[in-house]
């Protein structure tokens, strides 16, 4: 097995190059509030457990979809970060001989065993409270790992320790597949909940989207409406990337981070349509311009 390095990566700057300053922080608010009302938020189901998993359901179909020349069926799939289970369940549904979610919180593993039963597929799901850095699992289990936004939330630390754990639980030949929002992207900031402005990060200075955000926050708390975050962290934080524990990561640094590893990137699929798919692969703008890095990882 092919030695890891150490991890080596260089930092992201936030705000930059367009960043007008902290000294222009009362403009830049008026403008971002302006610009929002032509940029629609996210709108996703939060009020009820159980609709936001169906929610996850139904997004792992547009999961597969960015993987199109690939299949799970008859595989044991893991299914890395798999929160409240709906992306777990429906792969079960959907081909996989077995669907194991792997997630460090358990909290949620009551409502997705449930949620698997609904759909007569408990045989086939398994969830397991594990780290991806320290896989409770035999080595060679799986046909394929399937990781959608979640490698961005991971310490950079940590990054090299849990390729390794999937590599070891792979099967010879196997497949990681790996779907993120590189930073540098129109909505890498993953504050789209609230502020959906393309690219924000680097027209506007960070505590500026950190207050709005804040405040945004609060008035739908205040309404009876919808909130995305955790109240205490997102008011203790005191950087944008903090709310939602990114790592800032980019396609370049990714790439770099696999040159360490014994993974062989097999594919790149573009996640971008029309132009925007071509002007994507030229090298001085696809952090920008790409929606989302898919990545067919080979275990050789």
């Amino acid at each position: 097995m092919k030695e890891m390095r150490p991890l080596s990566l260089p930092s992201t700057k936030v705000g930059v190059p367009f960043d007008l300053g902290r000294k222009y922080a009362a403009f830049q608010k008026w403008l971002c509030y302006k610009l929002m009302p032509h940029f629609p938020c996210l709108e996703i189901p939060l009020r009820d457990p159980k609709e936001f998993q169906e929610y996850n359901y139904k997004g792992a179909s547009f999961v597969l979809g960015d993987f199109p020349g690939e299949s799970i069926e008859g595989k044991a799939i893991l299914d890395l970060g798999c929160g409240d289970g709906g992306k777990t369940v429906y792969y079960a549904c959907h081909g996989a001989r077995k669907a194991v979610g792997v997630d460090p919180n358990p909290r949620k593993f009551p409502l997705a065993q449930n949620f698997a039963q609904e759909r007569n597929c408990q045989n086939g799901v398994e969830f397991i409270s594990a780290s991806g850095t320290d896989l409770p699992l035999k080595e060679e289990t799986f046909d394929s790992i399937i990781s959608s936004s979640v490698l961005e939330h991971v310490d950079r630390e940590e990054l090299l320790p849990l390729f390794s754990e999937c590599y070891r639980v792979l099967k010879k030949g196997g497949q990681f597949l790996v779907r993120f929002h590189p930073y540098r992207s129109r909505l890498g900031t993953h504050i789209n909940f609230y502020v959906a402005i393309p690219w924000c990060q680097y027209f506007f200075h960070e505590q500026v989207l950190l207050e709005i955000v804040k405040e945004r926050h609060l008035q739908r708390m205040s309404s009876g409406g919808d909130h995305f975050y955790d109240s205490t962290k997102l008011m203790a934080s005191k950087h944008l990337w903090e709310i939602n524990h990114l790592n800032r990561l980019t396609l370049k640094e990714f790439e770099s981070i696999i040159k360490q590893t014994p993974f062989r990137i097999a594919k790149r699929y573009p996640s971008n349509k029309g132009l925007e798919r071509f002007l994507a692969r030229l090298p001085l703008i696809r952090e920008f311009l790409t929606n989302h890095g898919v990545y067919v990882l080979e275990k050789t």
